[in-house]
């Protein structure tokens, strides 16, 4: 990974639980829930993250979240200090910039969270080809402003591919819990009897990387706002030919999901949908919707498990970790003739 985060090089080589919290092996051992017994792994990661002196460390220290209903939408108390440092001591780490830029606390000592323009200049200038970075500041700008909305959807427009770091952020998170894992006696709460415990040590960072990762997805509906054709419809509608490009490129290239979804939705409410962006739009759908069987969670196969977990730490595309799983189970990577996303899951291989 291109961080080169490592136990060895960092101060916090353990995780520090917080104060309520039972240490090492004794969370185990507790008469608490399963649940509580996470939740209070997940606080000691939160602490050792931001007593680190890493600044990456401290943004996502600052949007790390515990999986408790309680906590849904909280905020750690240094929340605000710690993005704030992160930011202004890293100003071209892309993945720290991107979470502040996204960032809507309601703190608001959060100087670089309430006023964000800081970190969407560094996006700009750091990824200008990177039509995500010029997309965090629509909805931002007043009528006056030289960065008007058709001048940003028009460097967007010029953009050679749409990033929204949820990769990045998956890598990060997957880092953070290889460097502080959780005590063997947290695996057996939650690992299967015949698991191996480096599966299950991999699985449950995996859990939890994928979970944390999502706290850094864009406001993806300022950019469908903007692209929201006229009432009644216009002619000449400058932003038509932006918004049709930009959605092409997301819907062809996107490295997510979410990415390519939306772009093809751009070009469906649009009504600039050719035929071929059909095609694509069903090729994702495909994939999206059977990927599943090719992970190893269903059939139960460790070595398959092993496998697309591997796919994630390695591969910067969610698309192509979709198209391997298919191929580990036979499926091919285009739908077969007839079939809708209303057909569903296929749990195994073609039919003969």
């Amino acid at each position: 990974m291109p961080w080169g985060l490592h136990a060895a090089d960092s101060p916090v080589t353990s995780v520090t639980p917080p104060a309520d919290a039972p240490s090492g092996d004794a969370v185990g051992k507790s008469d608490d829930t399963d649940e509580r017994a996470w939740t209070m792994y997940q606080r000691s990661v939160a602490n050792a993250l931001a007593q680190s002196h890493r600044p990456r460390d401290w943004a996502l220290a600052a949007t790390m979240f515990t999986f408790t209903l309680e906590e849904i939408g909280a905020q750690p108390p240094d929340h605000a200090s710690l993005l704030d440092r992160a930011a202004r001591v890293a100003p071209d780490d892309v993945l720290i910039q991107w979470i502040v830029a996204n960032e809507r606390p309601n703190d608001a000592a959060c100087a670089a969270c309430r006023d964000p323009a800081r970190s969407i200049r560094a996006l700009e200038r750091l990824q200008p080809d990177n039509a995500a970075s010029w997309m965090m500041a629509l909805g931002r700008t007043s009528p006056g402003d030289p960065t008007s909305t058709d001048e940003l959807l028009s460097r967007m427009a010029s953009g050679v591919r749409f990033d929204d770091h949820l990769v990045d952020a998956v890598h990060a998170w997957l880092d953070v819990y290889d460097r502080f894992p959780p005590p063997t006696s947290l695996l057996a709460r939650f690992s299967q009897p015949s698991q191996s415990a480096a599966l299950a040590r991999s699985t449950l960072a995996f859990t939890g990387a994928l979970a944390q990762a999502t706290s850094i997805l864009p406001a993806f509906q300022r950019l469908t706002a903007a692209c929201r054709p006229a009432t009644p419809p216009t002619g000449d509608w400058q932003r038509k030919a932006y918004c049709e490009d930009i959605g092409r490129m997301m819907a062809s290239s996107g490295p997510t999901f979410v990415v390519r979804m939306i772009g093809s939705a751009l070009l469906r409410n649009g009504g600039v949908e050719t035929p071929e962006d059909l095609e694509v739009r069903q090729d994702i759908q495909w994939i999206r919707s059977n990927h599943m069987a090719g992970t190893g969670y269903i059939s139960g196969d460790e070595t398959v498990v092993d496998a697309y977990q591997t796919d994630w730490r390695t591969l910067d595309d969610e698309i192509e970790i979709g198209r391997r799983s298919l191929h580990r189970v036979g499926l091919p990577e285009k739908p077969p003739e007839g079939w809708t996303e209303a057909g569903g899951f296929l749990a195994s291989g073609p039919a003969d």
